[in-house]
């Protein structure tokens, strides 16, 4: 679901025309630049569409707020013919960029005095399911958090229950449940090291997603819809899409072109990747990260703090990745699941940001290079 990139993040696991459509901004009509295209607008086509004329991509959206704070959106590709509009309304599966939003749940409960970095995961977990440690150490929610509690990448046993039943090689979370996950950590020796090493592991995200369900005794999608979606007004963001809406979700393709599954997730695993979310939505969310509004600003100044080093000029906070872009500080994340791909990313000072949403997967990490070229053009501008 997710994968290293540039030494530090990349993901795992009938069409009209190619036709790069015009950008659209939420301001009015006399507030938008005129003549030639903006330059982040420029960045995006330039990398996008010799992808898109080669079919490595299908459809993007992209959603970028600028200087002024102005909110525009543009479109790339192909639609699929059953979707009826591809807009910063369409429905896509966010992947790993889901993680950010399980850290913020936890930087949540931090500010409300409810929970502390250095609690045991243990000390969430239900009766009769045992927390490993880490040689003689506990392992703790800013460990899950940081990606720096010695877990692998995948849950232990799930490699082998794909390989035994087809059928769930196309959607290899939707039967990974609080059993398996139990039996899971009952196997799981996490690596030990004289000091904290960010390796990233999905199993260590979904963990603590499940960690924070069973602290306040509610599912996944309902803690990040009473303290996320609701307070920032992200009405078109979901963990599971409603019938009504299914109409906006748009179809995901693997990489060599066929049509995949869209993945479902239990909450033993929900944590890692379960949103789907419209660029509309993300803007919000990315628009509240940088400080640009006031709604929950403790919570996500606490987990965008760095915590850890991961290379030159890259640090991690709760989940999020830390650069240095322009000789100024930038956060992002990406995303991926079987039919998609994803990129966001922020900067607070020039308070730009921009998202990705890709309905193909593309495991050379393209979407990420889009996102991270917008990001840097919205900076320069």
């Amino acid at each position: 679901m997710k994968r290293f990139f540039a030494g530090v993040f990349v993901v795992a696991m009938g069409f009209g025309l190619v036709v790069a459509q015009e950008a659209r901004s939420q301001e009015p009509e006399a507030s938008r630049k005129t003549g030639d295209k903006l330059a982040w607008q420029v960045a995006a086509e330039k990398q996008a569409l010799p992808l898109i004329e080669k079919k490595t991509l299908n459809a993007l959206v992209i959603g970028v707020i600028d200087r002024q704070g102005k909110k525009h959106f543009f479109t790339l590709g192909e639609k699929p013919t059953t979707l009826g509009k591809l807009d910063e309304n369409t429905i896509f599966e966010i992947g790993s960029i889901t993680k950010t939003m399980t850290s913020f749940l936890l930087a949540d409960a931090i500010q409300r005095l409810e929970a502390k970095l250095d609690d045991p995961v243990q000390s969430l977990l239900p009766e009769g399911m045992t927390m490993p440690k880490r040689g003689d150490k506990v392992i703790t929610l800013e460990d899950l958090a940081t990606h720096t509690s010695g877990f692998p990448r995948l849950q232990v046993g799930l490699a082998s229950k794909l390989m035994l039943d087809a059928k769930l090689q196309g959607n290899p979370y939707a039967a990974f449940d609080v059993e398996d996950l139990k039996k899971s950590l009952e196997q799981t020796k996490p690596k030990v090291s004289d000091k904290p090493k960010v390796e990233y592991s999905n199993y260590g995200a979904g963990l603590l997603g499940f960690a924070l369900c069973q602290k306040y005794k509610k599912s996944y999608a309902e803690l990040l819809h009473e303290r996320l979606f609701t307070p920032l007004s992200m009405k078109d963001s979901f963990v599971v899409v409603p019938s009504a809406e299914k109409a906006r979700f748009i179809d995901g393709f693997a990489p060599d072109g066929k049509a995949s599954q869209h993945w479902d997730f239990h909450d033993a695993s929900a944590g890692a990747g379960a949103v789907r979310s419209t660029a509309s939505d993300m803007l919000l969310y990315i628009e509240a990260a940088m400080g640009r509004t006031k709604k929950l600003q403790p919570a996500f100044e606490l987990m965008e703090a760095p915590q850890y080093e991961m290379g030159p000029k890259t640090q991690i906070g709760l989940a999020w990745i830390i650069i240095e872009m322009n000789k100024k500080r930038a956060w992002w994340h990406n995303g991926g699941t079987g039919g998609f791909a994803s990129f966001t990313g922020f900067s607070k000072n020039p308070g730009v940001g921009v998202v990705v949403l890709s309905n193909r997967f593309n495991a050379a990490g393209e979407v990420d290079k889009i996102g991270l070229k917008v990001l840097e053009a919205l900076m320069s501008e």
